[in-house]
């Protein structure tokens, strides 16, 4: 296979974006590439390994849930326009209720995106998917520190604006707030 080459400053459409069969883990925000490196290994977990942790206890509530390669299509939102569809891999998308996913991709937002935070992608998870993901109204957003094994967890409010929940950390138990806190994650099943 020939190896594909990218301009990193170029702005490229999603019809571009489908003809990369290359193997490569990207994603396509406001036209630009940004290419997803592949989880680090920590030194307790893995980021699959929490993920897969996360996504267990999650499966035990009434809700669908899909893991990294599964592909979201968000509007980006600037000044009240929308500018262009933006294609994110949250590294675990939840729906409270059920949805039609359709070739392992779904347009719109999910109840509740939970990332993993890897220390080259901290600004991007923290700042942009952050904006990103209040402007498109998702609920619930957890942003996971494994080398830190801590937990920030977002709600959006009635105003459309993230309000922190909490630091979560250790042995802490964390509410799932989509099911009303009947939920609960235990840290050390995540972290252990």
């Amino acid at each position: 296979m020939e190896e594909l080459i990218l301009d990193m400053n170029k702005r490229y459409s999603y019809a571009d974006y489908l003809t990369w069969m290359d193997g490569v883990r990207r994603e396509l925000f406001d036209g630009y590439i940004r290419v997803m490196n592949f989880p680090v290994v920590d030194k307790r977990k893995s980021d699959s390994e929490i993920i897969s942790a996360l996504n267990n206890t999650l499966k035990n509530a009434i809700c669908q849930t899909y893991v990294e390669p599964f592909e979201i299509f968000l509007s980006n939102n600037f000044e009240g326009k929308v500018i262009t569809p933006i294609s994110i891999k949250p590294s675990l998308s939840v729906f409270y209720k059920n949805v039609k996913i359709q070739n392992n991709s779904y347009s719109g937002a999910p109840d509740m995106i939970i990332e993993i935070v890897s220390p080259s992608k901290a600004k991007y998870v923290v700042e942009t998917k952050f904006q990103l993901y209040q402007n498109n109204g998702v609920r619930e957003y957890w942003i996971v520190f494994p080398y830190e094994s801590t937990i920030l967890v977002y709600l959006l409010d009635d105003n459309g604006k993230y309000q922190q929940k909490g630091i979560f950390a250790d042995d802490d138990k964390i509410p799932v707030n989509i099911f009303n806190g009947d939920l609960v994650v235990d840290l050390t099943e995540v972290f252990e």
